[in-house]
């Protein structure tokens, strides 16, 4: 939705950059600007800054960049920028501008999901004194091997085989049905009677990065079917954007973190003194869950089962984790044990020692990759070295020379054929590469000296009215980039209707709700223009003379290539020289 300008202007207000980055980041101050190492990329030295003056942040590692508002939806994992707004609108308890009846839904909205939070913290209370009212519970996590301070530490609760003594408990406390059952507390029967979800289970408290029960997993005391049951869906929690013991990560940059399958993996990790582990809420990994580890780490270690169901799942997630720029590596664990199981028998130093072993991503590829095949068999061997010649073909050089290397000593063919074998592959995507690097752009200002000066003009025009207008009048025909026409365009709009000067963050956050202008969170960062109307004329003219020189070699391109004779060559340039003297 479209936001009033006025509103956008108080919600930036209200929520000073500094302020909010501050509270997930430690700021310090240098040369008029505050710094702080990257909550989105790992590093030691800081390159993520803040300009409270533009109310702007910048990353000199990673390249992000925005308003405060494009800091809280990447930080917070949300999908697009109207929830990011409306968490900051929450922050500052400002009501969001609609119609009435949509600002009626949202409050409503916003009502029903905080009760729903409260609904589910006292049901984990009550689940959680309820453990130690029955030995059955206790008996078995102390079967299990899990000591009470680890109880306390993950909240573990009990429901008891009761239809309705979670239901009375909730109802007492002034909770509706509706409440509980959008909770995912309680279901109803066909006669409309509520009943509770969980009966006869160890409950395992899911909770939010903020520290939020979202819901539960319950685990059944014996062998009854299914073993395990999660909450749904609900308005408050969506497995795929949430990971298990992420809570106790409390926002903090790690080495690397472990991902596992299930909640006792994860327990079983903190008993052994090991913190910095996730489980995945027993679905396969998502693109949001990537990406939620990617805030913490850029260095993961994949720990599933080792039977072939928990490996098919590391396959399933190597690339997703991959393609969210994560660095990962397999922990290979023996005799198809899971790490509880593993941890159970050899213990946390053990499981250490597998970690420092683990597989790079590629390696771990073709090692079950050789696990369709019988290598002691000619066909076989021939048949897994084609399969793994073609995937190591599409890797980069350097790996290619590692994993020729595995593949040949792995089958008893040379490694000249291995590699002439692999080749295959390298040839054919030359050209795909060759594409990529022609089209790609510089991820700062572009891949060239006239995305510079683009840039360049629209920090000239946000900078001074008098730039603005004149680059509106005289250089606008000259810009390519859509982007920065948009911004030129919005920025002499609002100087023509009479303001002195422009809030380059509300504008920025206004255009970025339906355009992508992220190209230029970089320029309107990084510089300061002390002369803007000379520095845009500059610009102009070294735009307009980049053009020229295009023009000129297009021009002799043609005619080198016979594609025009030597009168017409004639002809053109004399009329691009007359151009050349109109120029800026």
């Amino acid at each position: 939705m479209a936001f009033p300008e006025s509103w956008l202007g108080e919600l930036l207000a209200k929520n000073d950059i500094a302020s909010v980055v501050g509270s997930y980041v430690q700021l310090t101050k240098r040369s008029g600007r505050l710094w702080a190492c990257c909550p989105f990329h790992r590093e030691k030295t800081p390159s993520f800054t803040i300009d409270t003056t533009k109310q702007l942040f910048y990353c000199f590692g990673c390249h992000k960049g925005g308003t405060v508002i494009h800091f809280v939806k990447e930080i917070e994992n949300f999908p697009n920028n109207f929830e990011a707004i409306k968490f900051l609108a929450q922050r500052v308890n400002m009501e969001l501008p609609a119609d009435e009846a949509s600002s009626h839904r949202f409050k409503q909205e916003k009502e029903l999901k905080e009760r729903l939070y409260a609904c589910l913290k006292d049901a984990a209370l009550f689940y959680h004194s309820q453990l130690y009212n029955h030995q059955n519970a206790l008996d078995y996590l102390n079967r299990r091997g899990i000591p009470s301070n680890i109880i306390k530490r993950f909240g573990l609760g009990y429901a008891v085989n009761s239809w309705d003594e979670l239901y009375n408990h909730l109802k007492s406390k002034g909770y509706s049905d509706n409440e509980m059952l959008t909770a995912g507390l309680i279901k109803k029967s066909q006669n409309d009677k509520p009943y509770a979800f969980f009966r006869d289970r160890v409950l395992f408290p899911i909770i939010s990065e903020r520290g939020q029960v979202l819901g539960f997993g319950g685990r059944t005391l014996g062998n009854d079917e299914p073993k395990y049951l999660n909450t749904g869906e609900t308005l408050v929690y969506n497995k795929r954007y949430n990971l298990y013991a992420l809570n106790m990560i409390k926002r903090k940059r790690l080495d690397d973190i472990i991902i596992v399958e299930g909640y006792m993996d994860v327990i079983a990790l903190h008993i052994a003194g090991i913190q910095n582990v996730v489980a995945s809420l027993g679905t396969a990994l998502t693109k949001q869950q990537a990406s939620l580890i990617k805030r913490y780490s850029d260095n993961v270690y994949i720990s599933y089962d080792g039977d072939a169901a928990g490996q098919n799942a590391t396959m399933r997630g190597l690339d997703i984790l991959a393609s969210a720029g994560l660095n990962v590596r397999v922990i290979v664990i023996p005799n198809d044990d899971d790490p509880d199981d593993f941890i159970k028998k050899h213990g946390g130093d053990e499981y250490l020692k597998l970690k420092e072993q683990a597989l790079p991503l590629n390696l771990f590829k073709l090692e079950h990759m050789q696990k369709k095949y019988d290598l002691t068999n000619d066909d076989d061997r021939q048949a897994y070295a084609i399969e793994a010649c073609e995937f190591v073909g599409s890797l980069q050089p350097v790996e290619q020379e590692r994993y020729f290397r595995v593949i040949s000593e792995k089958t008893g063919i040379s490694y000249e054929t291995i590699r002439e074998q692999g080749s295959m592959k390298t040839q054919s995507r030359e050209n795909t590469i060759v594409h990529l690097r022609n089209n790609s752009e510089n991820s700062l200002f572009g891949q060239n000296q006239r995305d510079k000066c683009e840039y360049l003009l629209a920090t000239c025009a946000a900078a001074k009215k008098e730039a603005a207008l004149w680059i509106q009048e005289h250089a606008l025909n000259l810009v390519k980039r859509e982007d920065v026409k948009l911004v030129l365009n919005a920025i002499a709009e609002k100087f023509l209707s009479g303001a002195e000067e422009v809030n380059i963050a509300e504008l920025l956050s206004e255009l970025s709700e339906e355009n992508d202008v992220s190209g230029l969170f970089a320029a309107f960062s990084m510089n300061e223009i002390e002369k803007p109307l000379d520095t845009a004329k500059d610009c102009a003219r070294t735009i307009s003379r980049l053009d020229f020189e295009e023009e000129l070699l297009a021009l002799s391109a043609k005619r080198d290539m016979k594609e025009i004779s030597a009168e017409e060559y004639a002809a053109q340039y004399k009329m691009l020289m007359a151009k050349k003297d109109q120029r800026i």
